[in-house]
Parts: structure tokens; sequence; C-alpha cells
């Protein structure tokens, strides 16, 4: 089975961050709380039953539900129609990096891997303000 040429440029990048220390970049992060998600509209897409059953089986084969998958092919299609760079679906990337987790001995599936970056990002939140509250007695 060929890989698309960006599957192949995630595993890299999967392998650079497995390696790399990315500590000192999270300490110099700021929250942006200022982008507001856009509201989902729902639409109705009426699909021979075949092609239906394809979607189903390459979104279970991602780990997301087939409204997601269509979601991102669609905003890719625009995106590449529009003349915009490429978009890796997040879903892609989280599998792949599941994929490579599962080969180094370290299976996760995606809730599981969702709630470890939760924790995560919540312990540099709590870090990065611990580190903060020293500086502001000393004022």
């Amino acid at each position: 089975m060929r890989m698309p040429q960006d599957a192949q440029q995630i595993r890299e990048l999967a392998a650079y961050y497995d390696e790399a220390d990315t500590s000192q970049d999270l300490e110099r992060t700021q929250r942006d709380d200022s982008v507001v998600a856009e509201p989902m509209v729902t639409t109705s897409l009426r699909l021979p039953r075949s092609t239906i059953n394809d979607l189903r089986r390459h979104a279970e084969e991602r780990g997301v539900r087939p409204t997601q998958l269509v979601r991102e092919w669609v905003e890719a299609g625009l995106a590449g129609a529009e003349g915009g760079e490429a978009m890796i679906p997040a879903s892609r990337l989280l599998k792949l990096v599941r994929e490579a987790g599962a080969s180094r001995g370290y299976p996760l599936s995606q809730k599981a891997a969702t709630q470890k970056a939760g924790k995560r990002k919540a312990a540099s939140t709590k870090a990065a303000s611990t580190k903060a509250a020293p500086a502001a007695r000393d004022r």
C-alpha cells in the first residue's frame, strides 16, 4: 500500500517530536481565548449506500465519526480549490501518533490520547502559573 506524501511527513514529524524537548517552547506560550469556534450547521447529503459504507469504513480506520471525516474532506477540498496550503486533518495526525506509540509499546486509544493531552496541558499551565507566582510576590 502506497502512503500519501503527507502521511510520510506526519511520520517524520512524529519521529522528531518523539525525541525533541519542547518544554521551553511550551513555557513561552500564552493561551489565546480570543478564537471563537464557528457554529456548525446541519445539511443533508444523498449518497449511494456503497459510498456510505466506504465512508464508514474509512472513518473507523481513522478513529473518527463519518461526519467528521466528511467535514475534513470538504474543508481540505475547498482549501485546495482556493489555492490554500495543503491541510492535514487532525484525525490523521492522531491516528499516526497512536500507531507510532503502539509500535513502540505504548498503545493508546483515541480517548486516552485526548485525556493525556488534556492532563499535559493542565500540568504545563499549572507549572507556568507556579513559576509566575514568585515573580508577582517580589514586586
